[in-house]
């Protein structure tokens, strides 16, 4: 019974601190936010800095969901993005 009750306690706090370190995406110096979730490379921070997917496809993520990461043949592909202004 212990067991459980110790189980059950720390997967509570493990939960608990997961998601509020997810949860804490830095947002002062920003560069840009490329999340890839919605089958793109846009950047979502409001920055304007997209990206042109060349060659790569989609692929499921670490997490199970479909489109929502891109797939390198470690050949040619890549993403790229103009680096003008990228850093001012």
């Amino acid at each position: 019974m212990k067991t459980s009750i110790y189980r059950c306690i720390v997967l509570i706090v493990f939960t608990v601190l997961n998601t509020t370190l997810v949860a804490q995406i830095p947002k002062s110096g920003l560069v840009g936010s490329w999340t890839f979730n919605d089958g793109t490379a846009n950047d979502f921070s409001g920055a304007g800095k997209h990206g042109v997917v060349n060659g790569a496809t989609l692929a499921t993520d670490r997490f199970g969901n479909e489109n929502s990461a891109y797939h390198f043949d470690g050949v040619d592909d890549g993403i790229s993005q103009d680096t003008y202004g990228l850093y001012d």
